[in-house]
């Protein structure tokens, strides 16, 4: 479970305590599950049930997050595409730059206009100088405007993940929650369960493998939650095909 995780735990009242409570002594008293020497125990139908109780609930939170978060992602994938068109301009304005910004040869420094004959040569060198600035002022203009422009989507970027992440935590939590539940469900079942079956004293006692908490719940990054490619690319799988098996 990722760290950042946290969530209430749900109270066990007394009438699933009681429910629990019965279903362990009823299956207890049969001798469920058969005990075999050398042999791991098996899970019971109860506990399968509540196994594929829980899956369910927590394959909805999980479709609730992916649908509820199906409009962000698509504006998220548009501002990498901004990105990584943006950069690609700032390449290419930023090479332009460093071609054209470059200090005058001597040539070009005390080279002379019409009607510039009898001028000083500092003077010929200021105009020069001053051409040259003009020059490159558009090509350092475009750059700045790139650079501005990836500051800004980089922001808004850092937004819309902020809430998909946000909605992801949410969805973790309440799926961990149900989780610690049922297995607080199984803890009553399974004490109930011990104290009546008839073969307590050859290990029916220990509680056997758990069915692992489900992948999704432990993930930090949101992007392999939602089973997505490369950010602004093709994506692995659609993000309305990932319930569609």
């Amino acid at each position: 479970m990722s760290d950042r995780v946290q969530f209430t735990m749900l109270k066990l009242g007394w009438a699933v305590r009681f429910r629990e409570d019965r279903h362990g002594r009823r299956d207890g008293k049969r001798g469920i599950p058969e005990v075999r020497d050398g042999e791991p125990l098996s899970h019971t139908p109860h506990e399968q049930a509540l196994v594929e109780r829980r899956n369910e609930v927590v394959d909805r939170v999980l479709q609730e997050f992916v649908t509820g978060s199906q409009n962000t992602v698509a504006d998220i994938e548009v501002r990498y595409r901004r990105i990584a068109s943006a950069k690609m301009r700032l390449a290419e304005s930023a090479a332009a730059l460093t071609v054209a910004d470059v200090p005058l040869g001597e040539a070009e420094a005390t080279r002379r206009g019409a009607g510039e004959e009898d001028l000083p040569e500092e003077s010929i060198r200021a105009r020069n100088q001053a051409d040259r600035r003009k020059q490159i002022g558009p090509l350092r203009a475009a750059v700045d405007a790139v650079k501005a422009q990836l500051e800004e989507e980089f922001e808004a970027l850092a937004k819309l993940e902020a809430v998909v992440v946000s909605a992801l935590r949410e969805a973790q939590a309440r799926g961990a929650q149900y989780c610690a539940y049922t297995e607080g469900l199984r803890a009553l079942y399974w004490r109930a369960l011990v104290r009546v079956h008839p073969d307590r004293a050859k290990g029916v006692e220990s509680l056997r493998s758990w069915p692992s908490t489900p992948v999704w719940l432990t993930l930090d990054d949101y992007r392999l939650v939602l089973r997505l490619g490369y950010p602004g690319g093709p994506q692995a799988e659609p993000l309305a095909l990932v319930f569609a098996r």
